[in-house]
């Protein structure tokens, strides 16, 4: 018995019917994967043996899907958030950076990318910070079109926090899947994204919930074109390398069959 998970059913779910519950499926299992070395400590600190935990990240098609297409023309203007729209994922505290930057970028645009139950108070929210102008909505789309819209975006931002319920970022795919396409990353520094990012180096990390430093962040990374630069360039051979899904399956497999034999 393999059991894999992937953030929220190991961070939420507090109760202690529901902690003897993830105990019980935990130890009973012959081998435990999770997505960063962060779930595993929190996993080791659930079970009798930590020897079982693996940390395997899920997988992104580096190769094939999510890399640079070059027939497009990145938008130096251009901001880009993917995810659902729920607490976790922190929409709310891009929107007030954009906010505290708009006047000083006037070609500034965010688009944002997913759908949820807070959409509606995201929408609102543009509204009352008036950033209507450079905030578009476009609700979920299809791998492909996503591919297409990281590539003509000059940065990313993932601004997750920890929420109401205590959960977060098991890993962070979208930081991936931008980095592949030579995405400027600016995320929040949770523990499972320091696995992905390294502040400075392939990407930039801000204080989860600190709408100011993330202001400050995206400002750095809109006027400095050597620093950016510096990043794209390191970006995608750092999760080429651990992170493809020839990596990912390789690591699977190995584990898999181990467990048959």
């Amino acid at each position: 018995l393999l059991c894999t998970s992937h953030g929220g059913d190991l961070f939420a779910f507090k109760s202690s019917l529901f902690y003897q519950l993830k105990k019980w499926v935990l130890n009973s299992s012959d081998a435990i994967t999770v997505v960063s070395n962060y779930m595993k400590e929190i996993c080791a600190n659930i079970i009798e043996d930590s020897s079982k935990i693996h940390v395997f990240s899920m997988g992104v098609d580096l190769e094939e899907s999510f890399h640079f297409d070059e027939r497009i023309i990145k938008d130096k203007n251009k901001i880009l958030f993917v995810g659902r729209l729920v607490e976790k994922k922190g929409t709310n505290i891009l929107l007030e950076a954009i906010s505290h930057i708009k006047d000083n970028f006037p070609h500034l645009h965010l688009e944002i990318v997913g759908d949820g139950p807070e959409r509606e108070k995201l929408e609102a929210l543009t509204h009352t910070l008036k950033i209507d102008h450079c905030v578009n909505f476009l609700g979920a789309i299809s791998p492909d079109k996503l591919a297409e819209r990281y590539s003509s975006s000059l940065i990313t931002v993932m601004p997750s926090i920890v929420d109401s319920n205590n959960d977060q970022e098991g890993l962070g795919l979208v930081a991936i899947e931008a980095m592949g396409c030579d995405c400027v990353v600016i995320a929040s520094s949770l523990p499972a994204v320091k696995d992905i990012i390294d502040d400075g180096i392939n990407g930039v990390l801000c204080e989860p919930g600190n709408k100011m430093e993330l202001a400050i962040q995206i400002e750095k990374v809109l006027k400095n074109t050597h620093f950016r630069n510096q990043i794209i360039a390191n970006a995608r051979s750092s999760v080429l390398k651990k992170y493809d899904w020839n990596v990912v399956t390789k690591n699977y497999k190995k584990l898999i069959i181990s467990l048959c034999s």
